[in-house]
């Protein structure tokens, strides 16, 4: 229909927004602590429903002794006060924590799990392609 091709044309000249960000970057600095890092979507339970929010991990080496390579998890808040955007930290997961980490294929939705010693829930990961999913594994 006319209307259809019209939108699909207002849609590929809409401005961009701001780059995608990654969901799988190693840096390129060989001096920094990050193994990894990316944008990817965590399992949330909210009110009775399950939720996908967009969250930062971030595989962080422990490099002094007593430390150890820990997974973070944050969220982008904005600070009320300034406007600008924040990261809060929701999790710490240390690896020696880790119990299981499985590559989960639900028909195009990429994710991946993380299963902690003695806790019963797993945490549920989602990517935007396979690669990104299989890297974090």
């Amino acid at each position: 229909s006319a209307s259809a091709s019209h939108e699909a044309t207002n849609a590929a000249e809409a401005p961009s927004g701001p780059p995608a960000k990654p969901c799988f970057h190693r840096p390129n600095n060989p001096n920094s602590n990050l193994i990894a890092n990316g944008w990817i979507e965590q399992q949330r339970r909210s009110k009775m429903r399950i939720v996908w929010k967009d969250i930062l991990a971030s595989l962080v080496e422990g490099r002094r002794p007593g430390e150890e390579t820990t997974l973070w998890i944050q969220r982008q808040i904005t600070n009320a006060a300034s406007g600008r955007a924040e990261l809060e930290a929701l999790h710490q997961i240390p690896m020696k924590w880790l119990e299981d980490v499985n590559y989960l294929d639900f028909y195009g939705d990429h994710r991946f799990s993380l299963k902690i010693y003695n806790v019963a829930d797993e945490f549920q990961f989602r990517t935007a392609d396979e690669v990104s999913a299989k890297n974090w594994v």
